[in-house]
């Protein structure tokens, strides 16, 4: 199947990142372009992320202890503590720049079509890490107890619906419900270690899976955030008052631009969405398939010598007792489901024992015509123009590690003119291992060794970006010295990695300057009335009779109905604002066998100013809604007035 011609948008897209990925690397280099390490910059930011919410785990106790009230304590006392100050900086920092590059590392999977195949679990753990990590640093801004987390509880809650719903009522049943905030402080931590779960399950069909970034960005990491947070503390939003509206409020666009899409479009819409997309995104291995060709072995020439199953990227090929008659001890199975097709083991193999597809030593060996100039070189140069007017006798590969030693010792006997190896650079190969592979066997420095025979003079190996054709020209016609066969420079010159950490301080500058974008959620100059429900209907049915003798035991208020667990009618509400209805609306009680109390909470958005409101309510399941409010209320601008159904006389009163 042809890549080029089934899947043109990716090629595309992939395209498009690599011209912008070009623009990094004319600064910064190849070798410091932090776009070919977004993975384990994600991985490192999100470690930073949970040392520093350890330090301030430990802070915020030593000052406050475990006690009830330190729950909904400000923030503020923690924040003038100059090491707690940092720590939550810091924390905040690392957060959203791991969001950043967490996404970052996505795109580029998908558009370099790493996510179909074998590759489906790595993807879809992927997302799920995304998904948790998201939630983590929603918990994390409830837990501050600052404006944003006001807004954030003020709609979770009111989606949950039920009892939850009356949490952010007011300012005292806020302070009633302090074990909310433990329990959001439990599933932050708890989150976290299923993060570290999720990232083993997503490099658990990796060999050698990288944790780590070089240790260049290990130290761009820190010394960034430790600039910035100099620079830049995180700002400290006002704290949370229930009595008033939100106005200007600091928004986090790496966590928190749901918060806008539920106050304009709704609950239901933006969850529907949001669950749609994930699907979507979860299921695009199995929508946009890509068939490759699975590597296997022909038992009769293998002789056990583990060099596949070493060097194979996925750990798709393990060695087992041998099963035929032949003088060795193991042999080489291949694993199809892990299988990617890359080609790697065949250049490992000297004895042409294994293949993928029709790609083999032997046969890539049959495709080199003599005097010609040879260009061995990767499919992805192919498919994004870098091969143009390369040589005469270009011949693809799956990866330029599908290359055996003994392959390009044989292209050089065929011809005196140089030979051309073109791979991917060493960090941003699409078999993560296959350029590096290479480079060693060149260099003698991993079995299968390159002959002694060979003249170096004669063998180039360039390792370019997939669409650097003028770059892979220059270096082939001598303009400009070749990487030769070594592995890719390790420069220590300071003009090297210079700006390579300039451009990350920029990007950690970046995300402090957009960490708290203001945002107006309501207009200054209205207020709001808050409706609060917690009333059960009356019972559907009369229970069945007790005896006198269990009537006499039932405790007092106790009725049949409630022991018997009969269903209640729903509570319908009928709200008028100035004579204009602003809400009619029927609320089902709660319990699996609906017996239990119905919960509402609506806000209304009203002028500045005096309002006649009435209320009407049926409980009784189709009968006359009787008037349980009559009066009027002034709302002041910017502020919350609330009225609340009193359970004793059954009608609503202001709060």
């Amino acid at each position: 199947m042809n890549r080029a011609s089934t899947r043109r948008a990716l090629v595309f897209l992939e395209r498009a990142t690599l011209a912008f990925e070009n623009l990094i690397n004319l600064v910064a280099t190849t070798r410091y372009n932090p776009l070919y390490h977004t993975g384990t910059l994600a991985v490192w930011l999100l470690t930073i992320v949970a040392a520093s919410g350890i330090l301030l785990l430990v802070i915020y106790f030593a000052i406050f202890g475990v006690v009830p009230d330190a729950a909904l304590v400000s923030i503020e006392r923690l924040n003038d503590f100059w090491l707690g100050r940092l720590a939550r900086s810091v924390h905040r920092y690392a957060a959203d720049l791991s969001v950043v590059f967490i996404v970052l590392h996505a795109l580029r999977m998908f558009v370099a079509d790493r996510f179909s195949g074998s590759r489906w679990f790595a993807w879809v753990t992927g997302l799920a890490l995304l998904a948790t990590v998201l939630a983590i640093g929603v918990l994390g801004v409830c837990r501050v107890g600052d404006v944003r987390a006001q807004w954030i509880g003020s709609e979770l809650t009111r989606l949950l619906g039920g009892p939850t719903a009356l949490t952010y009522l007011t300012n005292e049943t806020l302070q009633k419900a302090f074990y909310l905030f433990y329990a959001i402080l439990v599933f932050h931590i708890g989150l976290g270690l299923i993060v570290a779960i999720g990232f083993w399950l997503h490099t658990m069909r990796l060999s050698r899976a990288r944790v780590l970034p070089p240790r260049v960005w290990v130290y761009a990491a820190l010394t960034g955030l430790g600039a910035v947070v100099l620079i830049r503390p995180a700002a400290l939003p006002p704290s949370a008052d229930l009595g008033r509206t939100l106005g200007e409020t600091p928004l986090d666009p790496f966590f928190l631009l749901f918060l806008p899409a539920l106050q304009n479009w709704g609950a239901p819409m933006v969850v529907g969405a949001s669950a749609a997309g994930l699907g979507v995104a979860a299921l695009l291995p199995w929508l946009f398939p890509r068939r490759v060709e699975k590597a296997t072995v022909l038992q009769t020439g293998c002789t056990g010598c583990q060099l596949c199953a070493n060097d194979c990227p996925y750990g798709a090929i393990e060695m087992r007792p041998r099963s035929d008659n032949r003088p060795y001890k193991l042999e080489a199975v291949v694993n199809p489901s892990r299988c990617v097709g890359c080609g790697i083991c065949v250049g490992a193999c000297g004895w042409d024992a294994i293949r993928v597809g029709a790609v083999s030593t032997l046969n890539v060996q049959s495709r080199l015509v003599e005097n010609a100039h040879i260009t061995l070189a990767c499919e992805r140069h192919t498919l994004h123009g870098a091969l143009a007017s390369t040589g005469e006798n270009i011949i693809i590969v799956p990866c330029i590690g599908a290359l055996h030693p003994d392959l390009i010792h044989c292209a050089q006997q065929m011809t005196d003119a140089p030979v051309a190896l073109v791979g991917c650079l060493h960090d941003d190969c699409s078999n993560r291992e296959g350029s590096r592979w290479l480079a060693e066997r060149l260099s003698s420095d991993r079995p299968p060794y390159l002959s002694k025979d060979v003249d170096r003079r004669r063998l180039h190996a360039v390792w370019i970006a997939p669409d650097d054709g003028r770059e892979l020209a220059a270096a082939l016609r001598g303009a400009c010295r070749p990487q030769g066969v070594k592995a890719a420079p390790n420069p220590t010159s300071r003009a090297r990695w210079l700006p390579g950490i300039a451009l990350f301080a920029a990007l950690v500058l970046a995300v402090a300057a957009f960490a708290d974008v203001p945002y107006q959620v309501y207009p200054p100059d209205v207020g709001f009335l808050k409706i609060a429900l917690a009333h059960g209907g009356e019972f559907r049915e009369t229970a069945h009779a007790l005896s006198s003798q269990q009537m006499s035991r039932l405790p007092q208020g106790v009725t049949p109905e409630q022991v018997l667990g009969a269903a209640r009618f729903p509570v319908a509400l009928q709200v008028s604002v100035d004579g204009d209805t602003r809400l009619n609306e029927t609320f089902p009680p709660t319990g699996l066998r609906q017996d239990g109390l119905s919960y509402a909470l609506q806000e209304l958005s009203l002028p500045a100013g005096d309002h006649t409101v009435e209320i009407r309510m049926d409980d009784r399941g189709g009968q006359e809604p009787r008037l349980v409010f009559d009066g009027t209320i002034n709302v002041p601008a910017a502020q919350v007035r609330v009225l609340s159904f009193d359970a004793g006389s059954k009608v609503f009163v202001v709060r």
